[in-house]
């Protein structure tokens, strides 16, 4: 795995190539990677990601998760990653920036992609961002009167304690 703490908090990640998928690849299995120990990375209030390719272009988290789930088999992990770092206990109390909590654009991409992620969006307001708005309106934007999802939405809120 090719990355080095900065400071703490600060993670630096290095692919090969944005112009290839295979770089998203490598970002995205280096962050499974991470956030099986979020703690070892994290300053009390922050952690950020930046990830640099082999020609020293930069993305950040939000940029970053907004390009990679475009990408084939990207969702996947991208699910992965959130999972395992909600499972961090100070996860609620990590930030990106000021506003932003660590995972949150990753979260957004796949609340966006397919209802299947629904479940892990819900898990992730629950355990780290008590903003339940942005991730309501979200669902219901996208799902909420269709057909097909909007029964399945309904019951998923009920469970979470949401509708």
């Amino acid at each position: 795995m090719q990355y080095h703490l900065e400071e703490p908090g600060k993670v630096i990640l290095y692919v090969s190539d944005w112009e290839s998928d295979e770089a998203y690849h490598q970002a995205l299995d280096q962050l499974i990677e991470l956030t099986k120990d979020v703690g070892k990375f994290c300053s009390n209030a922050q952690l950020l990601f930046e990830i640099y390719d082999q020609n020293e272009l930069y993305r950040d988290n939000d940029n970053f998760f907004e390009a990679a789930i475009k990408i084939e088999g990207a969702a996947e992990k991208m699910k992965t990653i959130v999972l395992q770092y909600i499972q961090y206990d100070k996860a609620p109390f990590l930030f990106q920036n000021e506003e932003d909590t660590v995972m949150w654009r990753a979260v957004y991409e796949l609340i966006y992609l397919d209802f299947k992620y629904a479940e892990t969006a819900l898990d992730y307001i629950t355990e780290v961002d008590c903003d339940w708005e942005w991730v309501l309106d979200a669902l219901n934007e996208n799902y909420g009167d269709t057909e097909e999802y909007g029964d399945k939405l309904q019951t998923l809120l009920e469970l979470y304690g949401r509708a």
